[in-house]
């Protein structure tokens, strides 16, 4: 069987191994666009970044998407010890941490 892609093929993996263009997008987005933390300002700007390098490649129909995304604010945490005697320790919350509490 022919592949008729085989042309095309060999161009996409000779991209792969020889160009630094993913490392290139890849240093850009750590360095530039720092954490891009959901919700904040730099997780958008990344988007945008990339959305514009994808139609410099030639891609068709580039756009974002708006979602609505579980959020979560780090408030007010505690942690007690109750034995030998009662101490509060200092502490914070962290995400997908469940509150609660240990038997006595």
């Amino acid at each position: 069987m022919v592949n008729p892609y085989s042309d095309l093929d060999k161009r996409i993996l000779g991209e792969v191994y020889g160009s630094t263009e993913t490392m290139d997008n890849l240093v850009v987005l750590c360095d530039d666009y720092n954490s891009r933390w959901p919700g904040s300002g730099d997780d958008r700007k990344a988007c945008e970044y990339m959305a514009g390098k994808l139609e410099g490649y030639g891609l068709e129909d580039v756009h974002l998407e708006s979602l609505i995304l579980p959020g979560w604010n780090r408030g007010s945490s505690t942690l007690t010890a109750t034995s030998p005697k009662e101490k509060e320790i200092p502490c914070i919350a962290l995400p997908h941490s469940a509150s609660g509490s240990l038997p006595r």
